[in-house]
């Protein structure tokens, strides 16, 4: 375990497995924002949302990945770009794996981030 990330790995929540054929949808807290974890039938996971970008958020949605030994996530959503919804998944993504993100088209005023 690289040392930046030991702190992913300590202290991770009990929870329970999913077995075979089951769907598990987990609600993590992460303050005020949303983070939703869904196991599927057929194994793969989604995630929807990703809470703020505080340390305690972050240290949440890992230390429950890694609790799950999920080291890739096949369905990554966004629902907006809120920082209360998106703010730690910079952090996911640097330590998962993701097959497929599905992010909202936004706009900005500045020319050179401007979608036409």
């Amino acid at each position: 375990v690289p040392p930046d990330t030991w702190k992913y790995c300590v202290n991770t929540p009990n929870v329970e497995k999913r077995k075979d054929g089951e769907m598990k949808i987990h609600y993590l807290d992460v303050g005020q924002g949303d983070c939703m974890l869904i196991e599927l039938p057929d194994g793969k996971v989604a995630m929807l949302d990703g809470g703020d970008a505080s340390s305690n958020v972050k240290l949440t949605i890992l230390r429950y990945l890694n609790a799950l030994q999920i080291d890739t996530i096949d369905y990554l959503i966004v629902s907006h770009a809120d920082k209360d919804h998106c703010g730690a998944l910079a952090e996911v993504v640097r330590q998962k794996r993701i097959l497929n993100a599905y992010l909202p088209m936004f706009f900005t005023t500045f020319s050179h981030f401007s979608y036409r």
